[in-house]
Parts: structure tokens; C-alpha cells; sequence
């Protein structure tokens, strides 16, 4: 049975059984309000506490204020609730009335099956959150007559939990230590930004041979840092189950981080594009070991559905060694 926080107090208790699947309860003290679950496609953001930047050379470096650790790093939960009249009037009075939620800390109890700030923190708990923002929606059409609210929590304190071995089934992505992800569904958007700095100035016009043509004398000038300041980025989204899903997050918000790691990418993925390939035929083409740093301290995650979640990773190239 899992653990829970409960307010007020370093202990944990189980949940009743009385929690079901298809509601939550927000409680400070006496106070408590039951709500519906949240639509499928809430969103994490699982926010490291690190500034970066790209240097001379082309490289990106990052400065962790918590200097590997995750003690100053925020989770944020980002929802819609759908609610009828009544529970909007709840969720209203709750979070309008000093000593509630409208100004502390106060507990979420989620079922199974809810991960509010990600599924390596786990479902079916209880925990300890402020509400940073609001949007209390008016009527809807459908379902007729509720009220679309989007809400915004941070995480305060999680329960322990113990994230579950990923599995095993394909080998088209490798991130840092965690293997058998799969290609992401969406591809690879690679960006290359050459270093290089032109600047349009006002050249001198003079005409050529006969009017109306001209030309213009010198009317750009560039710096060239040479191609050691070029940068090579990329964004992809991983879709996974909830049990990879954790592993990697988990794995890229406490090991990864301001580091460099490793990616491993299939053939023809050409994850920073075409030009890191000496392979010769189309067919082998893309398939490579990049050394990479992320380029985002933000891990923005959504649960898309019972058992599929997206993780957003932008990331920067170091190195490449093509693979036999």
C-alpha cells in the first residue's frame, strides 16, 4: 500500500480505500473540498535551478545554484478541472478564504492513476502544495453547464517513492544511462547556428556598365569565430510509458543536469541534421554517439493519456562518433 504525507506532522499514513479514481480532495486543517480529477494533458514542469548560456568557443555552459543537487529545483502542476455548479461554488469559497488555500500551504490528495508533478514522484498521495495561479473559467457548453478552471500548483513536499524499473523492448534511444526508449514520434528539429556575426552597413552604391543597375560596395561586413563557435542544437519530445517515463526524468533532473551525457540515436534520426554522418548510403545514414548538454533547465512533461506521457529535452552537441 503507498505512502503518504500528512500535514502538520513528519509521519505518513496510508490513503483510505475510500479513494476512488475519478476525484481529489484539496484539505488544510478542518477544511476540504472534493473536486474531479484533472483532464488528461495536465502538464509538469520540473524547473532546475541552473543559468546557462552559450561561451566563445560554441559550448554551452550551465551554473547549478545547487551545485548537482535538486534542493532548489521546483515542480509545478498545471491543470484544467471540470466542475458542476456546486463544486465550482467549492472551489471558489476554498480558494477565496483566508486560512485555506488562498494564502499556505495546504494538501493534495490525488488517486491512482494522477501524477501532478510527474510519474517518477508517483500516484495515489498525498501531497503538500501552494496554489500560485488561477483561472476560474466560466460555463461551458460541453459538458453542459460546468465550469473550466486552469490551476497552477507548486510542490511543496512528496511522499518517498520508489521509482520502478524501466522496461525493456526497443533500442532506438539511449539517454545518459537509461536505454530502450523509443524514437521519438515526432522526430528530431535540429537548429545550427554558425558563428558568425554580419552586420549591414552603409556601403557606398555605384552604378554597373548601365542605369538602372547597381551594386552596392562592401554592404556587409562578418565576423567569423570560426567553426569551433558554430552551435548545434535539437529538440525532441519522448513519448513513453509511465515506467520509462520516471526512469528518465528522474535520471536527466539528478544525474544529468549541467553535465554532459551521452546520446544514442538510431539510424537515419539525424538528430542535429545532415551534416554529422560520414556514413556513405542513405540507408546508414544518421546513426551516431553525440556527447550532449542540455540547453533547457525547464523538463516539460504531459500526461497525454492512461499510460503515455511526453517529455520535452532540448539539447546541444559537443561531439559525434559515427557508429559501425
Amino acid at each position: 500500500m503507498p505512502l503518504v504525507y500528512s500535514i502538520g506532522a513528519d509521519e505518513y499514513h496510508p490513503l483510505p480505500r475510500s479513494d476512488i479514481n475519478t476525484t481529489m480532495v484539496f484539505k488544510r486543517g478542518s477544511n476540504s473540498i472534493i473536486v474531479n480529477t484533472p483532464q488528461y494533458g495536465y502538464k509538469t514542469q520540473v524547473i532546475m535551478d541552473m543559468e546557462g548560456g552559450y561561451v566563445s568557443n560554441g559550448a554551452w555552459h550551465w551554473f547549478d545554484n545547487g551545485n548537482g543537487e535538486t534542493i532548489y529545483d521546483n515542480r509545478i502542476f498545471i491543470c484544467n478541472l471540470i466542475l458542476n455548479p456546486s463544486q465550482q461554488k467549492e472551489l471558489q469559497d476554498f480558494f477565496s478564504t483566508d486560512g485555506q488555500g488562498r494564502n499556505g500551504e495546504f494538501q493534495m490528495t490525488v488517486p491512482k492513476g494522477i501524477y501532478p508533478f510527474g510519474p517518477d514522484l508517483g500516484d495515489r498521495r498525498r501531497f503538500i502544495v501552494n496554489m500560485i495561479d488561477y483561472d476560474f473559467g466560466g460555463a461551458v457548453e460541453n459538458p453542459w453547464a460546468n465550469f473550466n478552471n486552469t490551476m497552477k500548483f507548486v510542490l511543496v513536499k512528496a511522499p518517498p517513492y520508489n521509482i520502478p524499473d524501466h522496461i525493456s523492448k526497443v533500442k532506438n534511444l539511449k539517454i545518459g544511462a537509461i536505454d530502450n526508449l523509443r524514437h521519438p514520434p515526432g522526430w528530431y528539429s535540429p537548429k545550427t547556428t554558425y558563428g558568425t556575426n554580419t552586420i549591414v552597413t552603409r556601403g557606398t552604391r555605384r552604378p554597373i556598365d548601365a542605369f538602372p543597375f547597381i551594386e552596392n560596395v562592401n554592404p556587409a561586413h562578418v565576423l567569423d569565430k570560426s567553426d569551433n563557435a558554430d552551435h548545434h542544437e535539437s529538440e525532441f519530445v519522448c513519448v513513453e510509458q509511465e515506467k520509462n517515463s520516471a526512469a528518465l526524468i528522474y535520471h536527466v533532473q539528478n544525474i544529468i543536469r549541467s553535465s554532459t551525457f551521452t546520446l544514442i540515436a538510431q539510424k537515419n534520426s539525424f538528430v542535429f541534421g545532415r551534416d554529422y554522418s560520414n556514413w556513405q548510403e542513405f540507408r546508414d545514414v544518421g546513426a551516431g554517439q553525440y556527447t550532449c548538454v542540455l540547453i533547457d533547465n525547464v523538463i516539460q512533461i504531459s500526461h497525454d493519456s492512461f499510460n503515455r506521457w511526453s517529455t520535452r529535452l532540448a539539447v546541444s552537441k559537443r561531439t559525434f562518433t559515427p557508429l559501425d
